[in-house]
């Protein structure tokens, strides 16, 4: 099913003024055994995706990915694009986890290139050209993100909500909503992991039963070692957000990341 409205629920998670907390995503493991057995899976999932972003533009089913590098290294990183082009756009601060928005720049700091991977040269410059004249919908459809989810991106992100995964969640086929804990079936397309690199679509989805997203989701799970991100999204979820703190919890381990600066607490709840 795809979705192309907006439900007025998006406004029912309250944002709390002057919360903004730096980046940063850290995961816990249940214990010794689940980080012997799971950590390694995480890790090829991360990798996985990672090639998977690059990998697309290769095979011509999109035409842009965005890339970060860093200055010191970028001779080396850059033998990684095998031929296709590469433009950096501006400078950004560095982060350690996971960053809704690039930070500026600060003086004395390391920092790194932002820029576009491009099928072409042709490529890259539109998305350069898109980027200096604000014209997101070109540059989703550079990015090869469904139409549905550029219009839900623009709505949640201009109303403040820069981690809309419980808005997704509670437009999604099959939700059943209950106060402010939505109850979705298992879903590849789900983002609630991304924070640790673990995701099967590049593009937040305007709801985890999005048609678009989920045709998307069906090729790259064939890409080599998809299989691992695709493992990992089987697996019983549970995502809440409070006060600016997401918690994204599986059998195995926990993470906590910044998110929503919201109030009261918003869960989502996934395969259980």
């Amino acid at each position: 099913m795809t979705h192309t409205g907006i439900t007025t629920e998006i406004m029912m998670m309250q944002l709390l003024e002057g919360i903004e907390l730096p980046p940063f995503a850290r995961t816990q493991w249940k214990n010794a055994e689940s980080r012997e057995e799971w950590g390694p899976v995480v890790k090829l999932a991360t990798q996985a995706y990672n090639r998977a972003e690059l990998e697309t533009v290769r095979q011509g089913w999109r035409r842009c990915t965005t890339m970060h590098f860093n200055p010191n290294s970028m001779t080396e990183d850059i033998k990684r694009l095998k031929g296709l082009a590469y433009l950096p756009i501006t400078r950004v601060g560095c982060y350690q986890g996971f960053a809704h928005r690039h930070p500026a720049v600060e003086d004395g700091k390391p920092w790194n290139y932002y820029g576009v991977v491009g099928k072409t040269v042709e490529d890259a410059w539109a998305f350069v050209e898109a980027t200096r004249v604000g014209d997101h919908g070109a540059m989703g459809d550079l990015l090869g993100y469904p139409k549905c989810c550029q219009d839900f991106f623009s709505t949640v992100w201009m109303a403040g909500f820069i981690d809309p995964v419980w808005q997704a969640a509670e437009r999604t086929e099959g939700a059943k909503i209950e106060g402010n804990t939505v109850v979705i079936p298992s879903s590849a397309t789900f983002d609630g992991l991304r924070y640790i690199g673990v995701r099967m679509v590049p593009h937040l989805p305007c709801s985890f039963s999005c048609q678009g997203s989920g045709e998307i989701a069906e090729k790259w799970q064939l890409l080599e070692g998809m299989d691992t991100v695709a493992k990992l999204l089987a697996l019983p979820i549970t995502w809440s957000c409070l006060n600016g703190i997401a918690l994204v919890s599986t059998p195995h381990f926990q993470v906590s990341t910044n998110s929503n600066p919201c109030y009261p607490i918003h869960i989502v709840e996934m395969g259980l």
